[in-house]
């Protein structure tokens, strides 16, 4: 007989809540609607207070909050309530089928597992009563696009909240640090023509084969500078490049997605002007537009908060370690609060996102023991 955590997952698994992205227009199973819905009633059928926080048209939190003996600290539970696109999917992507020990379906590894465990872990705990902070819970919205959800509730909660613990598949291992994103847009000018007489124009797809053998370049020499100990260096790519439109035509755009991954203690603002700097040395005419940014995450490894989860996830599980994750997650939209922040959860990162997309039920019910035996002791804030 399967649990109540891995019941509860295996139900949200079945409730479609791809993240629509940029659409502003969009109907099932595109949105988060449904799985709000879902979680606030769960929470009131447990006998729990629930809130929607609304952060865009259509686009909510919900959030739920007990008092604790000293009602001037609080920790936060927060996992995410979308998913990613279910295109080129293998399986029933809303199954929820369970096959050898294992929960098939989109978002059962990321991350409605960890919002499962995390649900339960809150509701009896606080149930129980005699907790020593506040305990708090937040199923968050857009987290696979821009974390608007999250980044949100920092914002507006940013004097209340003490911790956090975000739920994404870590494989039972505490990450106390990850890198930040930087998303930019490279264009480059030229001048169009007929593509009889290319002297009488500029192709802009030739300016832009300079900047990325340039970025690539750049690329290696960020592997020069100094690493951090867990998370290495930082890295650069050029993913997506779109130029030109018919054959007989000299281009004069061509835009390039640029994303970097940033370690701690880097300013955003002095990555793009280093990287402006480099290009101009190639090229002269384009211009580099930030799109989105996710600032890195560290807590430090001798942190109690990090001590006393990891001890009770060794507890449960030997081979727990804490260490650092290469994926960004919601905690990027509290790094600005300096709170201890960490991420756990249930669940293989290599098995998010695919086509397969599944999650080891026997992790489930691991992840909820340690966080359910953390709460009974001390938070570490």
């Amino acid at each position: 007989m399967i649990s109540e955590v891995i019941q509860l997952c295996q139900a949200m698994v079945k409730i479609p809540s791809i993240n629509p992205q940029a659409e502003t227009m969009w109907q099932s199973p595109y949105g988060e609607e449904d799985m709000v819905a879902f979680v606030e009633q769960w929470l009131i059928d447990q006998g729990l207070n629930a809130d929607f926080q609304t952060v865009a048209p259509q686009r909510d939190n919900v959030f739920a909050i007990a008092q604790g003996k000293d009602t001037t600290k609080t920790l936060l539970l927060c996992a995410h309530t979308d998913v990613v696109d279910i295109e080129g999917m293998t399986i029933d992507p809303f199954s929820g089928n369970i096959e050898d020990g294992k929960l098939y379906g989109r978002g059962a590894c990321d991350t409605k597992a960890s919002l499962a465990t995390m649900l339960i872990a809150f509701r009896n705990t606080v149930l129980k009563g005699d907790m020593p902070y506040n305990l708090a819970i937040l199923a968050s919205c857009g987290e696979e696009f821009n974390m608007m959800g999250a980044r949100h509730f920092a914002r507006t909660h940013k004097a209340s909240i003490s911790g956090a613990i975000f739920g994404e598949p870590t494989s039972l291992n505490v990450i106390r640090c990850h890198k930040g994103v930087l998303r930019l847009s490279l264009q480059c000018h030229g001048q169009s023509c007929h593509s009889s007489t290319p002297h009488r124009g500029r192709n802009a797809i030739y300016s832009m084969a300079k900047c990325v053998t340039a970025i690539e370049s750049f690329a290696h020499l960020l592997t020069k500078e100094k690493s951090h100990a867990l998370l290495g260096h930082e890295t650069i790519s050029v993913n997506v490049i779109q130029g030109g439109s018919q054959f007989n035509i000299i281009p004069d755009k061509c835009v390039a997605s640029v994303d970097w991954r940033l370690l701690p203690g880097r300013d955003i603002n002095n990555c793009i002007a280093q990287l402006q700097k480099y290009l101009s040395s190639v090229v002269n005419d384009f211009t580099l537009t930030p799109e989105s940014q996710y600032r890195p995450m560290e807590t430090c490894g001798d942190h109690s908060m990090v001590l006393n989860l990891h001890a009770h996830a060794k507890m449960i599980f030997a081979d727990s370690k804490v260490t650092s994750a290469p994926f960004a997650t919601d905690a990027s939209g509290f790094a600005l609060l300096n709170i201890p922040t960490v991420v756990f959860g249930p669940g293989d990162i290599a098995q998010a996102h695919t086509a397969a997309e599944y999650i080891e039920i026997n992790q489930i019910d691991q992840a909820l023991d340690v966080l359910s035996s953390y709460l009974d002791g001390d938070w570490g804030l």
